[in-house]
Formats: structure tokens, sequence, C-alpha cells
């Protein structure tokens, strides 16, 4: 079996949606209520992208900017940024709050539907979600940022003793601009 042409697709599935015992009914344009999907067209301005079914009206960007300055903003670019789960522990200490005071912020970014809870850590809800937020930092803040992640995850797994992380602290230390840090952990890494 070959891989099938998005076209393609796209006819069996109106096909399936919209048997043709229905000559009046015509397949529509878009699914409605399918967050996953996007046409084609909306994919390269994902910045005017708005899923449907979720709980804000207007373009994504209105909502993120709707909260920068903010503690919650900064979180959110904080595991935008992360691209991995981001534990309270870890958020508690870039951010220099309390654990609870990091669980609260995230809960709320996750009532926003921003947000998704996957065990112990909090992780952005969507790539376009991740994308659009990391879109917004400006290059300095971004480095900044991972610059962050990179020396806390190695403050935190140091302490631990455990390197199962040197390749995330790596990546991070690396795009924070921190080429010792960064080439320690890659080492590190590699004898995992």
């Amino acid at each position: 079996a070959g891989v099938m042409r998005f076209s393609a697709c796209g006819r069996m599935m109106r096909r399936i949606a919209w048997p043709q015992s229905m000559p009046s009914a015509r397949a529509p344009s878009h699914w409605p209520g399918s967050i996953d999907w996007m046409p084609p067209r909306e994919i390269t301005s994902a910045f005017a992208y708005t899923p449907t079914g979720l709980p804000w009206d207007g373009p994504l960007t209105t909502l993120i900017n709707g909260m920068q300055g903010g503690l919650a903003h900064a979180m959110l670019a904080t595991v935008a940024v992360a691209e991995i789960g981001c534990d309270t522990e870890l958020l508690s200490h870039v951010h220099g709050i309390s654990r609870l005071h990091a669980a609260s912020l995230g809960d709320a970014l996750v009532g926003r539907r921003l947000l998704v809870e996957e065990g112990d850590t909090f992780r952005c809800a969507h790539p376009i979600i991740a994308r659009v937020v990391r879109d917004g930092l400006s290059p300095l803040r971004r480095r900044e940022v991972h610059r962050s992640l990179a020396l806390t995850l190695q403050g935190l797994t140091s302490a631990s003793g455990d390197d199962t992380k040197a390749g995330v602290i790596a990546l991070h230390a690396d795009r924070g601009g921190e080429r010792g840090p960064a080439y320690q952990a890659a080492v590190a890494a590699s004898r995992i």
C-alpha cells in the first residue's frame, strides 16, 4: 500500500461523512470540533488560527498577549520553551515561587486550556500554543529562559545524582549561551 495523498484522504473522508445518497448535502470545507486538524491555508498563518471548541474568541495571540507581564505568562513561556513537561519543582526554582504557587498557576493555565497536566508535569496543550508563545518572546528573553532552565535542571539533578536529563540540560545550556555547562552535560549524556 502506498502513501495516501492529502487530497485523496479528504475525498475519502467526505465520502464516509457525506454519502452520495444525500445529493443536496455538501461536505463542509473544514471539520468543526476538530482541534488537531487545520486547513493548509491556515498552517501558514498559525497566529490567526483559533481552534474550535476552546473557551476564547478570536486569535490565540489575543489570549496570550492579554496575559503578558504577569507570572502566569512567564510560566507559560517557560513551559513552551522547555518543550518537555515541567514539574512544579522546576517551575518553582525557575520563577522563585513556592511549589504550591507554581501548581496553582499551572492549574489556572490548564483551566484556560493552554497547558495540560500529564502525571506530575505541565506541558503546552497543543504544539501551536507552544509555537505562538515561543515566537512571541524576544530572542534575548528566549535565550535567558533556556539559560535559566539549564542552570536549574543542572542544580536539581546534581543534588540527586541523576544524569538522565543531561541531554536536555545540554540542549538548554547551548541555546542559553552557556558553553561550559553545555559541554559538560553533553559529555555526561554520552555516557548514559
